[in-house]
């Protein structure tokens, strides 16, 4: 918790651990920040990624964190990804999005589209059985 609260900037931010495995946690803090003239209010969900060894794998200031079996595991990220994706001129635009277990920290969206991304979650679960339950995190 420590290295966790260090690498999140704010002070007095209740800190939780949200996903845990052998080899890693996941620690989520929500802040509240007033926006324009103090009117409006938004809320930031900071996320780090601290292995066993006290290294912080992965910070981000504001992100979506969602816990999965292995099971559901491609169907989740499936629908996160639908979920998720803008569309703009470009064409489709999708999140910055992660996925943690054992230690690993993957940055999924890195493979390209959608079909992508799912072959190569795919693959992931094929090669690393040992593990039930893993995290899905999309930075805002």
């Amino acid at each position: 918790m420590e290295i966790a609260s260090k690498n999140i900037a704010s002070d007095g931010v209740a800190l939780n651990v949200v996903f845990e495995d052998t080899s890693c946690r996941v620690i989520s803090g929500t802040e509240t920040k007033k926006v324009f003239l103090g009117l409006g209010k938004k809320v930031l969900t900071q996320i780090v990624v601290v292995d066993r060894n006290g290294l912080a794998k992965l910070t981000l200031k504001d992100a979506d964190i969602i816990i999965t079996e292995r099971s559901d595991f491609i169907d989740v990220l499936r629908s996160t990804i639908d979920k998720y994706t803008t569309f703009g001129d470009g064409g489709a635009i999708v999140r910055t999005t992660f996925m943690v277990y054992s230690g690993k920290v993957i940055e999924l969206s890195k493979v390209g589209d959608k079909e992508k991304m799912l072959k190569f979650a795919e693959m992931e679960l094929t090669e690393h059985p040992g593990y039930e339950k893993y995290c899905i995190i999309l930075r805002k």
